[in-house]
């Protein structure tokens, strides 16, 4: 819902974005400030799969499933996060299911650290499962739906052993 002054404010701001910059304690030139298009409408995006749980209390599980690397992995599983939480107000727990090797990414540690020049530090959580590193036995005689991804393991493991 938009309130009365939303509209003003915002047309102020984009009078002055240094001076908002400024005003949050970070001095710039204004020449390194400008406005860039806020509007999120055109955001088409589907999260791998996403898992309602309503115990203890409602909350939902994001499952992004990796075979291969990608460099931007933190920021998308944070955008999902945030759009599952602003669309359905509820916990959102994101997951990064690495099914092989060659999808790791040594950095990939289950925390975006963002440090901006004004404001807090904050910190996004997220777990990494890598497959190989899990017995295959969790995948195999755990639930049904688990079972794939033990065949999945299995394959990797003799894959990566071929090859040493």
């Amino acid at each position: 819902m938009s309130l009365p002054y939303d509209a003003t404010t915002k047309e102020l701001i984009e009078t002055d974005p240094a001076g908002w910059v400024a005003f949050l304690g970070c001095t710039v030139p204004p020449a390194a400030v400008g406005m860039i298009e806020a509007d999120l409408s055109t955001v088409t995006t589907d999260a791998d799969k996403v898992i309602r749980v309503d115990v203890p209390y409602r909350w939902l599980l994001h499952l992004d499933i990796q075979a291969g690397t990608s460099a931007s992995i933190e920021r998308r599983l944070l955008r999902y996060n945030a759009l599952l939480h602003a669309r359905h107000g509820v916990p959102v727990a994101s997951v990064v299911v690495l099914l092989r090797r060659s999808a790791n990414i040594a950095w990939l540690n289950g925390c975006l650290s963002v440090a901006p020049p004004v404001g807090p530090a904050w910190e996004f959580r997220y777990q990494v499962i890598r497959v190989w590193e899990r017995s295959a036995s969790e995948f195999l005689n755990g639930p049904l739906g688990l079972v794939p991804t033990g065949a999945a393991r299995r394959r990797e493991r003799f894959r990566t052993a071929e090859r040493h």
